[in-house]
């Protein structure tokens, strides 16, 4: 029979569905979780705030010009950015005096720096 030890199935999770650690200027460490780990009310969230930034950042460009609906959407987008990323922090208070210093470009690298974090590593291979 097959035995399985919770502890073991514990650390299996947290290093398939890693998070990523996110070390301030002070020393810090502000951990950004994977979308699994979250309750299903902040996942659902989250996904729909992922998808309002991705929807923005896919529409419109290459105008030149910005108009000021151009600029509303970049705030938009900036705005969901951010809602995002606390959502996923687990020291909310922490992250948001963080990103008071970030602007957009910043927050864009931090977003995609926690998709190739976060993103499931493949199953390890049998010795077989």
């Amino acid at each position: 029979m097959a035995k399985l030890n919770v502890a073991d199935l514990r650390s299996e999770a947290a290093t398939r569905y890693a998070a990523l650690e996110l070390e301030t200027e002070d020393g810090r460490t502000i951990v950004l979780r994977n979308l699994l780990r979250l309750d299903d009310a902040a996942r659902k969230t989250a996904q729909a705030l992922l998808g309002a930034f991705a929807k923005k950042a896919s529409g419109k460009g290459g105008k030149g010009k910005e108009s000021t609906d151009d600029l509303a959407e970049l705030d938009a987008q900036e705005r969901a950015i951010t809602d995002f990323l606390l959502l996923v922090a687990d020291d909310t208070e922490a992250l948001r005096d963080l990103l008071a210093d970030f602007d957009l470009a910043l927050k864009m690298a931090l977003v995609e720096h926690w998709t190739e974090a976060t993103q499931p590593g493949e199953a390890q291979r049998s010795a077989s």
